[in-house]
């Protein structure tokens, strides 16, 4: 009888697995596609650097707004049910993007910015259905996996958009990848009602009798707000969870919005040579891999001492990456840059599953971790606006594309030097649940 409870459970949590991935890989191919978009977009339409900076970050005005919704939604009415509809919403705006940019840049950027509203619920409602059934040990792997999904997203979007525009046109993407959400929408009702999949129902996942009663608990704290989550600050980890997370988003929205864009005017890249964007997504699938594998190997190996495994990540990942950046201005060719770009998103890719992700997760579970999740992508959403915006805001006051990309590295050293400081005060909580923490600020 156990047996067969155990099966049950593991193909309940390995559905569960599955649908979020397969989510998360459709909101980065929505997310991903205007990159590409936008270069055949602003010579149909006219649009200048700035009317392309701005629809580029948009999406990201959505997409701080609704992390701590996500979080507070996912509490109340479970995880799936939020996440479905976020998808629909999603999808839609998908779907309609291709007419608000013939209407106009305006039309266009606010239609990014409600893509993002929707899509900011994401992982905060990832997180608060699949936490508590993770134990510590698998912690790295799992999040491996979400961000490989969230990469071959990336990689499709970047290697199968170009091809799109030479032979049906540039709206055709968005048509694409926008009926592909509904399809995704059906299998989360079909499986989420035959495994019942929702509330409360995930804590029966978990491994061993901890799992049902800490996701109990944790949805009677349900109905606290952004001013409560904001009270984690005060710990020196989530200072450093959150300065790193914060650091890794601008250079990973630099790249991911203008990527295409450097390569062709920097390099020379045009037509569907641009597909090579999607090498450097390539490299940070087996970044994710490696820190994943290697974060778990790490926690192993050194048993409690799970904040060394994870600052050890941060630090090393970040200062190759910013090594790379910084050596792309004294390159010339398309290959070389492609390599250095293929380095850096390995080494941030690696840096951050294996270092400060799985770190959430060590300090939080169920709507703890979903909190938690939405205070650190609120504040690297905003870091990701700032991203997006830099490239424009740097070429226009009279500087390069190298300038722009120095400033990522910066930023990574920056967050070398936090999680140096602060990522191993936690070592004392680490098996702490994080309202512990917060009730004895």
């Amino acid at each position: 009888m156990g047996t067969a409870g155990t099966t049950t459970g593991n193909e309940t949590r390995n559905t569960v697995f599955s649908l979020c991935l397969a989510t998360v890989f459709l909101s980065l191919c929505d997310r991903v596609q205007m990159s590409i978009a936008i270069i055949a977009i602003s010579e149909e339409l006219g649009w200048s650097l700035a009317d392309k900076a701005q629809v580029l970050s948009s999406f990201f005005w959505g997409y701080i707004f609704t992390q701590f919704l996500g979080a507070r939604l996912s509490a109340q009415y479970g995880g799936q049910r939020v996440l479905l509809w976020a998808l629909c919403g999603w999808s839609t705006m998908t779907i309609v993007t291709p007419g608000l940019c013939r209407t106009s840049v305006q039309a266009a950027a606010v239609g990014r910015a409600l893509l993002g509203l929707f899509e900011g619920t994401t992982f905060p409602c990832i997180f608060a259905i699949i936490s508590p059934m993770v134990p510590s040990d698998e912690r790295g792997g799992m999040l491996a996996r979400l961000n490989i999904s969230a990469s071959v997203g990336t990689i499709a979007a970047f290697a199968i958009c170009p091809f799109l525009v030479e032979t049906a046109g540039w709206a055709s993407m968005f048509y694409i990848f926008g009926s592909f959400g509904f399809v995704v929408c059906a299998l989360w009702v079909h499986y989420g009602s035959k495994h019942r999949i929702n509330g409360l129902a995930a804590g029966e996942l978990g491994k061993g009798g901890g799992a049902t009663q800490r996701v109990a608990s944790d949805t009677a704290v349900g109905s606290r707000t952004a001013q409560t989550a904001l009270r984690y600050l005060g710990h020196p980890a989530v200072v450093a969870i959150c300065t790193s997370h914060f650091c890794n988003n601008f250079g990973d929205a630099m790249v991911l919005s203008w990527l295409p864009t450097v390569m062709s005017t920097r390099f020379g890249v045009h037509g569907t040579w641009l597909s090579l964007s999607s090498l450097p997504y390539i490299a940070r699938i087996g970044g994710a891999a490696f820190g994943g594998a290697y974060s778990d190997r790490l926690l192993n190996r050194f048993g409690s001492s799970t904040t060394s495994a994870r600052a050890w990540l941060v630090t090393t990942g970040f200062t190759v990456a910013a090594v790379a950046l910084g050596l792309l201005g004294s390159v010339s060719t398309a290959a070389l840059a492609i390599g250095l770009f293929s380095v850096e998103r390995f080494a941030t890719a690696a840096g951050s599953v294996g270092g400060y992700e799985a770190a959430k997760l060590d300090i939080a579970s169920g709507s703890d971790a979903a909190l938690l999740q939405a205070l650190a992508n609120s504040i690297a959403a905003v870091a990701s606006l700032c991203g997006a915006q830099a490239i424009s805001v740097i070429v226009a006051a009279g500087g390069g594309w190298d300038d722009a990309l120095r400033c990522a590295a910066l930023l990574y050293i920056c967050s070398v030097v936090s999680y140096a400081r602060w990522g191993d005060s936690s070592i004392s909580v680490a098996t702490t649940p994080l309202r512990s923490l917060v009730n004895g600020l």
